[in-house]
């Protein structure tokens, strides 16, 4: 729709309004790192080298099924994971709720809102536990469980909601597919979890025999972003204090992600992995700047 409606203002055609809107998203993308960045006090330096970095990602993930939604599905990952350490209270709240609004119109990776919101509440849990002493688990779970079944049933209607409109936009605009006649509804029509499993060990024994084939990149790299997941993860266990609950929960979100994209996600297109690139950029970013590891409410 956005491709469309710079096609009809500007009186172009679909396949230059589709090159501007790309010029315009990945710039946005790239903006977005640099201001991060120099949100966080980093040096100009810094900031340059964090642009060239998320661009060079961009560029390692590009493939030929590269759909408009999937930069501005990065620009929502983006402000979804970085308002934490900019916002507070009210506002961070207040920012939620209207990334998710946009994201509920725009794919039913929406329900990574939800996910994120139970992330950041299991990581305080996490901390809290990890700083008491001497105290039960059983005790310590009856101190939490009122506010965390507030959270959780809150994220289930949150999730529920977006598979629901994601439903009804889908066949409200369904023109046609390549599978069947009917649209795709919901997140569970089409599993690819047997798909994936297969192209994972065909493409270890292809990279092993020394066969490289161009659809063996994406499951090869998909190993190697959820090599870098458990380092976050195990970099999270060994900190404390806020980098410790920071790191916790993007190593969450970074693993749901993991779990839906392997049930869900064709592995050999390596665009679907864009959603990494923020929350491995808040990972760095927490790791090495104290003053952004202690950020966040």
């Amino acid at each position: 729709m956005i491709v469309a409606g710079l096609r009809d203002s500007l009186g172009i055609d679909y396949a230059e309004a589709f090159r501007r809107f790309a010029f315009l998203s990945f710039f946005a993308i790239n903006a977005l790192a640099g201001f991060a960045a120099l949100g966080l006090r980093c040096s100009l330096a810094v900031s340059v080298a964090y642009v060239v970095a998320v661009a060079g990602a961009q560029l390692l993930l590009f493939h030929y099924w590269w759909f408009p939604w999937t930069n501005v599905e990065c620009i929502l990952f983006f402000l979804l994971v970085f308002a934490h350490l900019f916002l507070k209270g009210a506002r961070l709240s207040v920012s939620y709720a209207i990334i998710f609004l946009i994201w509920l119109f725009h794919k039913e990776t929406a329900i990574f809102v939800p996910i994120w919101i139970m992330a950041r509440h299991l990581a305080s849990i996490e901390l809290a536990f990890h700083g008491s002493r001497g105290r039960s688990l059983v005790a310590f779970i009856a101190m939490f469980w009122r506010r965390t079944a507030l959270t959780f049933g809150l994220c289930v209607a949150m999730i529920a909601s977006s598979i629901f409109i994601t439903h009804l936009i889908r066949h409200a605009l369904f023109v046609s597919q390549h599978y069947g006649d009917a649209p795709s509804t919901i997140l569970f029509q089409y599993w690819q979890i047997g798909r994936n499993v297969e192209f994972v060990f065909q493409s270890l024994y292809r990279v092993l025999s020394l066969d490289m084939r161009e659809w063996t990149y994406g499951a090869i790299l998909f190993l190697w972003i959820n090599a870098v997941v458990i380092a976050i993860f195990v970099t999270a266990a060994r900190a404390d204090g806020k980098k410790r609950e920071n790191l916790m929960s993007i190593s969450f979100l970074a693993a749901a992600y993991s779990i839906v994209a392997f049930a869900f996600v064709n592995l050999p297109e390596a665009d679907k992995f864009v959603a990494y690139i923020p929350m491995f950029m808040f990972a760095h970013l927490v790791i090495v700047r104290d003053d952004a590891a202690e950020l966040g409410s």
